[in-house]
């Protein structure tokens, strides 16, 4: 495959390339981040602090190294189109706003805020299977059972625990992601880059920083998320947050804080790395 062919700027795309290639990038980065992200929900999960070290050991005593991909069905089977849509949508909406004349990082967190909305009427019930899985500690955990007991009991407004959650955490931070990719994009002048080495190095650099700042400020929302999610009663979102505030402050709002950074910074880096490799290729 030529490199130059990659990452040549491309005057002629099209939605399916769009789709296609955000396809792509969404296996891809689930396969690189979800150990990460099992051990980042244990933690949030966790009745009392523990450290990551521990929840790793105890996966992997149980459950072997499969243990960190336990949940990945769900989102490896359901990521692909998800991701597709992201970006999709985003690349649909930005010539859109551009028309106005905004401010770069304004247009840019308002391009990304819309993609990250679009996805929760999927993302929601993919979240609500994921988290009920990495929080499991028997092991038996069974998504077509529990899938059949919420649509018994509840209905499909079941599916859909968590949407407020959700949104808070994803809205927001689909905006900064894209503001700040773009933004790190400029200052270490990726576009102006010759040498093919560096340039994927930038581009792996700037998609992890993109990713890793833009969720710290989404951690506290995941973390109510996941424990609305796992909880057996209804939960609230200002009852939960004032539950971890008193518990441990603001920290406890935190937890899996650093396995979520191993997560995001080689998802996020592979997600946006991939998706524009495949999509530059295709055109």
């Amino acid at each position: 495959m030529d490199e130059e062919l990659l990452y040549t700027p491309v005057k002629q795309e099209s939605v399916l390339s769009f789709y296609l290639s955000g396809a792509v990038a969404g296996f891809v980065s689930i396969l690189v981040s979800h150990p990460a992200d099992t051990v980042k929900v244990r933690l949030q999960c966790a009745e009392a602090s523990v450290r990551a070290s521990t929840v790793c050991r105890s996966i992997y005593q149980k459950s072997g190294f499969r243990g960190f991909f336990s949940g990945v069905s769900a989102p490896l089977f359901f990521r692909s189109p998800i991701t597709a849509w992201f970006f999709t949508s985003h690349e649909l909406i930005k010539p859109r706003l551009e028309v106005f004349g905004w401010q770069r990082d304004i247009t840019n967190f308002l391009c990304g805020a819309w993609a990250g909305s679009t996805l929760l009427p999927i993302l929601v019930p993919i979240e609500l299977f994921k988290c009920k899985s990495q929080s499991d500690k028997t092991g038996r955990y069974n998504m077509a059972k529990d899938f059949k007991h919420i649509m018994r009991t509840e209905g499909p407004k079941g599916l859909y625990k968590g949407t407020a959650s959700t949104f808070l955490r994803e809205s927001p931070g689909s905006g900064l992601l894209f503001m700040l990719k773009d933004k790190f994009d400029r200052v270490f002048k990726v576009d102006q880059e010759q040498n093919h080495s560096k340039l994927i190095a930038k581009k792996i650099m700037t998609g992890g920083m993109a990713g890793i700042l833009a969720w710290c400020g989404s951690i506290p929302l995941d973390t109510i998320k996941s424990i609305i999610q796992t909880s057996p009663v209804k939960r609230r979102i200002p009852e939960v947050t004032i539950e971890l505030y008193r518990a441990g402050g603001l920290y406890s709002m935190y937890r899996g804080l650093i396995p979520q950074c191993f997560r995001i910074f080689p998802g996020m880096s592979s997600l946006l790395l991939t998706y524009e490799v495949f999509k530059n290729f295709m055109n």
